[in-house]
């Protein structure tokens, strides 16, 4: 139970990382408003033409990044979907539950329900405030199910919540979690270095905090350390203000 304690706790963290600001929104639209498209990062030119200005370059990056951030979140989204079903399929199996199960299976009815309600495709800020909101709930109800479990309220509430991890394969939810920030992390840091060097030597002078921001993102090799960078990022460049 300790090994299974302890990587629920990894991936609650990674659930938190994946947790888009509904701001995100906001910025996108204001972004697109200057009628600057996001492109792959093998279409974006590494010899851009001279006349254009140090937030021609930058803005595209941002929009590339805030987009690439609510697109993580929603992959997120649709994997906790289908895992919180699974255990709830599991939870219902059971005869015999106590009052504390019980609640938490309400609470994930609860949730579920929710992701029924829900278009994850919609961009709409509404939308995007409520999946955020959405993730933060399955989050929670995670870090929730894993206190009571710890806090031993019963022999057969851990035993119960011990047969349900093992017959949905949390460690199996958890690798796909960290494998999809581990993409998201990637696909970054392919566009930023292509973004970087096509700029010149006067141009990363006078974004000398995005080179300091730099050294540390690429300092570590945790993909979840990095993902966190990218909300650093966004206050370089005042992104939600």
């Amino acid at each position: 139970m300790a090994k299974q304690n302890h990587v629920l706790i990894l991936c609650i963290s990674l659930l938190l990382l994946a947790c888009v600001p509904a701001e995100c929104s906001e910025a996108y639209n204001s972004f697109v408003r200057k009628d600057l498209a996001v492109k792959p990062a093998e279409e974006i030119s590494t010899q851009p033409a001279a006349e254009e200005s140090l937030s021609e370059k930058v803005v595209p990056l941002i929009i590339y990044t805030v987009t690439l951030v609510e697109q993580h979140g929603r992959q997120i989204l649709r994997e906790s979907a289908i895992f919180l079903k699974e255990v709830l399929h599991e939870l219902n199996e059971f005869p015999q539950k106590s009052e504390t199960i019980n609640l938490q299976i309400k609470n994930f009815e609860s949730i579920i329900t929710r992701f029924e309600n829900i278009d994850l495709d919609d961009d709409s800020p509404a939308a995007i405030a409520e999946k955020s909101k959405l993730l933060d709930d399955v989050t929670a109800s995670l870090a929730q199910t894993h206190f009571k479990a710890e806090a031993g309220v019963s022999q057969m509430d851990a035993d119960i919540w011990l047969k349900v991890f093992r017959k949905v394969d949390f460690m199996e939810f958890h690798k796909n979690i960290y494998n999809m920030s581990v993409a998201a992390v990637g696909k970054f840091s392919k566009i930023f270095e292509i973004f970087w060097s096509s700029l010149g030597h006067r141009e990363k002078e006078q974004l000398s905090d995005l080179h300091v921001w730099s050294t540390k993102f690429y300092a570590t090799d945790e993909a979840d350390r990095k993902f966190r960078q990218l909300y650093k990022l966004f206050e370089i460049f005042d992104v939600f203000h």
